[in-house]
């Protein structure tokens, strides 16, 4: 019986590993397909300036609206480590590409060769970081399908979840942020600490599963006796 309870329990870890991999998927096709549609109304309001001297009002108002989100979404894809600007004088870091170019497409002065030079390479910086993030997306939506096939990952996927619920229970009731989540799930610490239950987990279901843990108990027992 003990033994059939540890199978049991394994298969129940897999089966969790892997519809949490299957919500994740979902999620990253929602990204992929967020920023797609932003990248193809980006190129399509700078088409319309380009060609008519004019801003497409409507669709630099939809880009505005959910620009904090898009910019958010490329995270480290939409970020330069430094950029100056000579016209302006301007010199800093971390520098937020999209949410700050945006705006300045209102007020281009097509008469003017530097500013419009300028323009030209910011629209293709702009467009490199959608298809720069657009591949991380597709990279990261292969290495998840192959998870599927995997039963040892799909069963540490299935600990880590079992291990992190607390704190995502804390969350959910708004007892951390979503920022603070995040932080404790990357850190170094829980990553160790997944990392080691997921191995003493699996060690202890394939003891329970193949000799059980008297048996383990009895062989411990007579190395150490020895």
């Amino acid at each position: 019986m003990e033994k059939v309870i540890a199978l049991l329990l394994i298969i129940l870890l897999i089966i969790i590993g892997l519809i949490k991999q299957i919500i994740f998927l979902i999620k990253l096709k929602k990204r992929l397909n967020f920023t797609t549609s932003y990248r193809n109304k980006f190129i399509s309001l700078v088409n319309k300036l380009n060609s008519t001297k004019k801003i497409d009002n409507d669709i630099y108002y939809d880009l505005t609206e959910s620009v904090n989100k898009m910019q958010q979404e490329l995270g480290e894809d939409g970020i330069l480590s430094y950029f100056a600007d000579n016209l302006t004088g301007i010199q800093t870091r971390n520098y937020q590409y999209l949410i700050n170019f945006l705006p300045s497409l209102r007020k281009i002065d097509f008469g003017n060769s530097i500013i419009l030079d300028r323009y030209n390479d910011s629209v293709f910086c702009c467009d490199d970081m959608f298809v720069r993030h657009i591949g991380t997306i597709k990279n990261s939506i292969s290495d998840v399908k192959k998870t599927f096939f995997n039963p040892f990952l799909c069963f540490s996927f299935g600990v880590k979840f079992i291990i992190t619920l607390p704190i995502s229970i804390m969350k959910w009731f708004g007892f951390i942020s979503e920022k603070n989540y995040t932080k404790i799930l990357q850190s170094g610490i829980t990553a160790i600490f997944n990392m080691m239950m997921t191995i003493l987990s699996f060690a202890g279901s394939i003891i329970s599963v193949t000799i059980g843990w008297k048996d383990f108990i009895k062989i411990l027992s007579a190395l150490f006796s020895k």
